[in-house]
């Protein structure tokens, strides 16, 4: 979806942002001086196929040719965790993923602070997807979804004080977050195949947390 209006000239002046799993990479164009989206696309991966690898899509789709003033990228993965910041121990981050989640691929170990909610944000970022990102553009602003997702529920939300369960859906994950003002309860992922599945692990959070899904707020 894009506006025919768009042309390489107005790169410049907008924000490229990119969301990557291991199935898809989506992205849209923000006109800065508008507030505006001017772009919406979205493509099928597969490592296995060149043709149809991130590398080859970075190469041939006519948007990431432009020149645009900053660019993010937003990598989606189920691996992270959050740690209070006073109890964050700098020189050996990786450890606290191994206490929920295996982890046996060519990673990079993401830490990104999460101040709203006093923590630090230890993830994986896939060391193939970080090269290809630089290779195109060194500019590139990486973060983690899960970063993202906790930044943004703090800005919205900080000054609410009733409990505000988010949901958010990706290709294979379920994520869900509680928060009230600027406490958080919970934040986790889970993989679901099914509609069923989405429920299921919505309504369980819910009976976990003592959360009555017909009066609390989503």
């Amino acid at each position: 979806l894009s506006d025919k209006g768009l042309k390489q000239e107005d790169s410049p002046g907008c924000h490229l942002s990119l969301e990557i799993s291991p199935q898809l990479i989506s992205c849209c164009v923000l006109e800065i001086k508008s507030n505006t989206y001017r772009y919406f696309g979205e493509w099928e991966i597969h490592q296995a196929e060149q043709s149809h690898s991130p590398e080859a899509l970075f190469g041939k789709e006519t948007v990431f040719q432009w020149e645009f003033r900053s660019l993010s990228a937003s990598l989606v993965n189920p691996w992270s965790t959050l740690v209070p910041e006073a109890l964050f121990d700098k020189t050996n981050p990786s450890r606290y993923l191994s206490f929920n989640h295996v982890i046996d691929r060519d990673i990079e170990i993401g830490v990104e602070p999460i101040p709203g909610f006093s923590g630090i944000n230890v993830s994986v970022f896939d060391k193939g997807c970080i090269r290809i990102l630089k290779n195109k553009n060194d500019k590139f602003r990486v973060s983690h979804q899960s970063s993202i997702l906790l930044s943004s529920a703090f800005h919205q939300y900080r000054n609410r004080n009733e409990k505000i369960l988010q949901i958010h859906l990706d290709y294979e994950w379920i994520t869900l977050l509680l928060s009230e003002g600027k406490q958080l309860h919970f934040l986790n992922s889970f993989s679901y195949n099914t509609p069923e599945d989405i429920a299921y692990y919505t309504l369980f959070v819910c009976d976990q947390l003592n959360l009555n899904p017909e009066k609390t707020e989503t």
